[in-house]
């Protein structure tokens, strides 16, 4: 059992989640794996793993510990171990403290959590920590970030390229940054198109992007792709 618990945090390392995050991602699984302790956990099936997450509902748990189940579990299981759970026939009940306009914070951190290609998680990290829309961070040139000043910071610009106005960086984001710099290498647009590293990524691709994110999560995809960022700064 120990080995299994190692091996699932070495694979949330792997996927670069933060420490936090590993830490709420390997304790929902590991609670899943304590209710079936006289089970080995890679044997546990999808009927199991229902019967489980229905107990969590009837115990009145969020919405949030409910669909972080699903994922890791999908992590687990489909992915670590080829075992295809496919799809856990339960329905995750709604908030009733959710807000209308925005999602919670929470939404959005696991939002950026759950990429894991560097490109994508960089484009909601950057709209989330930094407030910016996403016509701002696709103007982006890599002379705008300042990641070395005391206090790191981003220049944007308005249409006539003149600045607008400075985003500040958390220092916690800069070593994504560079990952990320390091990994993809711009040359001019920070986040550039796909096909041509002189265009910048267009609004559209991160308009489906963060629509078909938001669908993987059981989210409603109809809110903006500014405001909901906007609405915890």
């Amino acid at each position: 059992m120990e080995e299994i618990r190692e091996k699932v945090i070495k694979e949330f390392r792997r996927r670069k989640y933060a420490e936090s995050t590993i830490r709420g991602y390997s304790n929902t699984l590991f609670r899943l794996f304590d209710f079936y302790s006289a089970h080995n956990p890679t044997e546990l099936t999808n009927k199991q793993v229902t019967s489980y997450a229905k107990s969590l509902i009837n115990q009145k748990k969020s919405h949030t510990t409910l669909r972080t189940l699903i994922f890791v579990c999908r992590i687990f299981f489909d992915q670590m171990h080829n075992k295809n759970h496919g799809i856990y026939p339960f329905k995750i009940p709604d908030s009733a403290e959710r807000s209308a306009d925005f999602f919670e914070q929470s939404d959005v951190l696991e939002l950026i959590d759950r990429k894991e290609n560097l490109k994508h998680k960089i484009i909601f990290l950057l709209m989330y920590s930094c407030g910016l829309e996403a016509n701002e961070l696709l103007e982006i040139k890599i002379q705008d970030i300042i990641s070395k000043d005391e206090n790191p910071f981003i220049i944007l610009h308005d249409s006539k390229g003149n600045e607008k106005r400075r985003a500040y960086l958390s220092k916690r984001v800069i070593p994504l940054l560079s990952d990320y710099y390091k990994e993809y290498k711009p040359e001019s647009y920070f986040i550039y198109s796909q096909n041509d590293k002189n265009k910048k990524y267009s609004y559209t691709s991160v308009r489906k992007l963060l629509i078909d994110s938001l669908k993987e999560m059981e989210l409603n995809p109809a809110l903006t792709v500014a405001y909901p960022f906007l609405g915890h700064l």
